[in-house]
């Protein structure tokens, strides 16, 4: 098999690997020693992997890996202690474009001394890491092309007084640490934001109270996204705050509940709001008004309280991602509204409750852009009468924690004629059942999945450097849904693993 593929120029190699997804390439290189050495030594190729360093070392001056592919984009240290900076790392950082340490231990001058190596550096990540021998000394140096930065459970806030002068062109900052942490200092974030206000785009992190009115203050910031969780935040201060920020694009509200009202004014305030996820607490008249008010919405997340919401009215020309969770709307609401959707193409529904399959059935049916239909912990007053609408592009079909009379699924397997991936994850039907109808079909089913799915991942051992592994994909920002069965502990909870 080497001496076959080594008449292959590297550079024919190359091209044809680039075209691999980071899970093939894991697996072509462990064919043999000459595409491993392509692999590892290519950037290009390279920037779709992860190199993870081993768990439960030290490092120190002398440690001396194996193996280093000296191509590596992107570094995780995980579990690690790290008490000296190698010879090495000087030449090998100057490659990283990502670096992300978690569940580890050094000093902050040995952790300067490594960032000091790292002037092509994009994206830092720290989760759960200790920092001893703090100071607030500025370092004497400039990451300019950092521009995003994750703090998740960091020691204290006061740590940011350093990462301000650092960071001169930051446009994402994502700051987990509860406000009532003793070591939270708000002052310390708000002082941190209006240093890095001018490039700052993107902002994520638990604020306190009156952070937002502060905010309003800053006359250089112009975000795009934010995403903020407090509950006992009044929503006139985001409504205000709103109406400083036109070119939001993106609101995530976790825990405060938003009224119609409110919403409308926020709605009237960013023109280019295309992502709103938020709780929401609808007034006597139950309507959800505050739809038409952004008509350039791409993707709405809507949580209740159980409460009746009236979607009746509402139109969403734009729409491509809706999911609605613990509500109950009011009845045939939802096909009007899915009705004035025409560009919907996802379409999740999470503990909510209808009077009949109908409500849900019939206005998916009228949606010609859908391809997925995501329903989980539904609560019906008759489980049994349907209606179908032909659901011509539905490709992807996930049923979750509730009970479907036979003849409805089989009637539901009928409707979908382009049906490929099923899953029926906690399925309360027996599975020869369920194997039964859909096999019924005559149709050449690519993949049906009973039961729970199990998570896995993919890693191989590259001698004693650690892992390589594909990037890490699922529910992030990046991929743009937030899915009903990741969603569980609520929806601001964010994917550190990224």
């Amino acid at each position: 098999m080497e001496q076959t593929t080594n008449n292959l120029p590297p550079e024919i190699l190359e091209t044809i690997f680039g075209y691999l997804p980071a899970a093939q390439l894991l697996r072509i290189r462990l064919v043999c020693r000459y595409w491993r050495d392509i692999v590892i030594g290519d950037s290009k190729l390279m920037v779709k992997l992860t190199l993870r360093f081993p768990k439960n070392i030290t490092i120190n001056k002398r440690y001396t890996p194996k193996h280093l592919p000296a191509a590596a984009t992107k570094v995780c240290f995980e579990s690690v202690k790290i008490v000296g900076i190698p010879t090495w790392w000087s030449s090998f950082a100057l490659n990283l474009t990502h670096l992300k340490i978690q569940f580890s231990e050094t000093s902050l001058p040995t952790f300067l001394e490594m960032l000091r190596s790292t002037p092509n550096l994009k994206r830092l990540k720290l989760f759960c890491v200790k920092l001893t021998k703090l100071a607030d000394e500025p370092p004497n140096f400039t990451l300019n092309k950092l521009e995003k930065l994750y703090l998740n459970s960091i020691c204290e806030t006061k740590i940011l007084r350093l990462f301000g002068p650092m960071c001169p062109n930051l446009k994402d900052f994502y700051l987990f640490m509860r406000a009532e942490n003793p070591n939270h200092d708000a002052r310390c974030v708000i002082q941190f934001v209006q240093t890095v206000e001018k490039t700052l785009e993107s902002l994520e992190l638990y604020t306190t109270k009156n952070f937002l009115a502060e905010l309003s203050t800053f006359k250089e910031l112009k975000l795009k996204r934010l995403v903020y969780n407090w509950v006992e935040e009044p929503e006139e201060e985001l409504v205000q705050f709103c109406r400083t920020q036109p070119l939001i694009e993106e609101l995530v509200t976790a825990q405060s509940c938003l009224s119609n009202s409110a919403l409308t004014e926020i709605g009237h305030s960013l023109p280019n709001l295309k992502h709103l996820s938020t709780r929401f607490k609808p007034d006597c008249s139950k309507h959800a008004t505050f739809i038409n008010a952004m008509p350039n919405l791409e993707h709405l997340s809507l949580i209740n309280d159980y409460s009746e919401v009236n979607f009746g009215g509402c139109q969403s020309p734009n729409l491509k991602h809706l999911y609605l969770g613990y509500m109950r709307p009011t009845r045939n609401s939802i096909q009007q509204y899915l009705n004035a959707c025409p560009n919907l193409n996802c379409l999740e529904m999470d503990r909510c409750t209808f009077t009949s399959w109908d409500e849900i059935f019939i206005p998916a049916g009228s949606l010609k852009l859908l391809q997925t239909l995501e329903l989980g912990t539904l609560d019906l007053e008759n489980v049994t009468d349907v209606t179908f609408g032909k659901m011509p592009n539905l490709c992807r079909l996930r049923l979750i924690g509730f009970k479907m009379a036979n003849p409805v699924m089989a009637a539901l397997f009928r409707a979908c004629d382009q049906l490929r991936l099923e899953e029926l994850n906690g399925w309360k039907l027996d599975e020869e059942e369920a194997l039964k109808f859909a096999m019924q079909e005559g149709r050449e089913w690519r993949t049906m999945t009973l039961g729970v799915p199990r998570a896995g991942g993919v890693g191989e051992n590259v001698a004693d450097c650690g892992t390589v592994s594909q990037e890490a994909r699922g529910t992030s920002r990046e991929e743009g849904g937030l899915g009903i069965f990741g969603r569980v502990r609520g929806f601001f909870e964010k994917m550190f693993d990224n």
